[in-house]
C-alpha cells in the first residue's frame, strides 16, 4: 500500500506541479503588459482577489497530494523535485521576457514572483503539515 501512496503521491505531485505551472504560464504575459490604469482599476476593484484565487487554485489542487501522503512518510517526499523544478520555472517567468521593464513592470514583476513563490512553497510544505495539531 505504501508503494501505490508513494507511485501516487509522485505521479500526482508531477501533474499538480505541471497544472500550477501552466497556469502562471499562461497569466503571467497578460499580467506584464499590463498599464498604469489597469494596474489602478485592478487595486481597487479586485484588490487581494488574485492572491485568493492562486490559493484556491493551489488549495484545490493539493488536497489529494495531503491524503495520498498520510501515514506515508515516503510519499511526503516525492514530489518536491517537480515542485522545485515548476517552481523555479514560474519565477523565471516574469524576467525572461525580451521587454524593457519600468517601473510598473518592476512593480508587477515582483508582485507576480512573490505570488508565485508563495504558491509553490505553500504546495510543498502542505504535505509536511498534515499530521500536526
Amino acid at each position: 500500500m505504501k508503494t501505490l501512496k508513494f507511485i501516487g503521491a509522485l505521479l500526482y505531485g508531477a501533474i499538480m506541479y505541471y497544472l500550477l505551472w501552466l497556469f502562471f504560464y499562461w497569466i503571467t504575459p497578460y499580467v506584464m503588459s499590463m498599464s498604469w490604469g489597469w494596474f489602478i482599476a485592478y487595486l481597487f476593484i479586485a484588490g487581494g482577489a488574485m492572491s485568493a484565487f492562486v490559493a484556491s487554485v493551489a488549495y484545490l489542487i493539493g488536497m489529494p497530494l495531503v491524503l495520498l501522503c498520510r501515514k506515508c512518510k515516503a510519499a511526503r517526499y516525492a514530489p518536491i523535485v517537480f515542485g522545485i523544478f515548476f517552481g523555479f520555472s514560474s519565477v523565471r517567468l516574469p524576467w525572461a521576457f525580451n521587454m524593457e521593464y519600468g517601473v510598473l513592470q518592476w512593480i508587477l514583476g515582483i508582485s507576480l514572483t512573490i505570488i508565485i513563490l508563495i504558491a509553490f512553497i505553500s504546495l510543498i510544505v502542505v504535505p509536511f503539515k498534515v499530521d500536526e495539531d
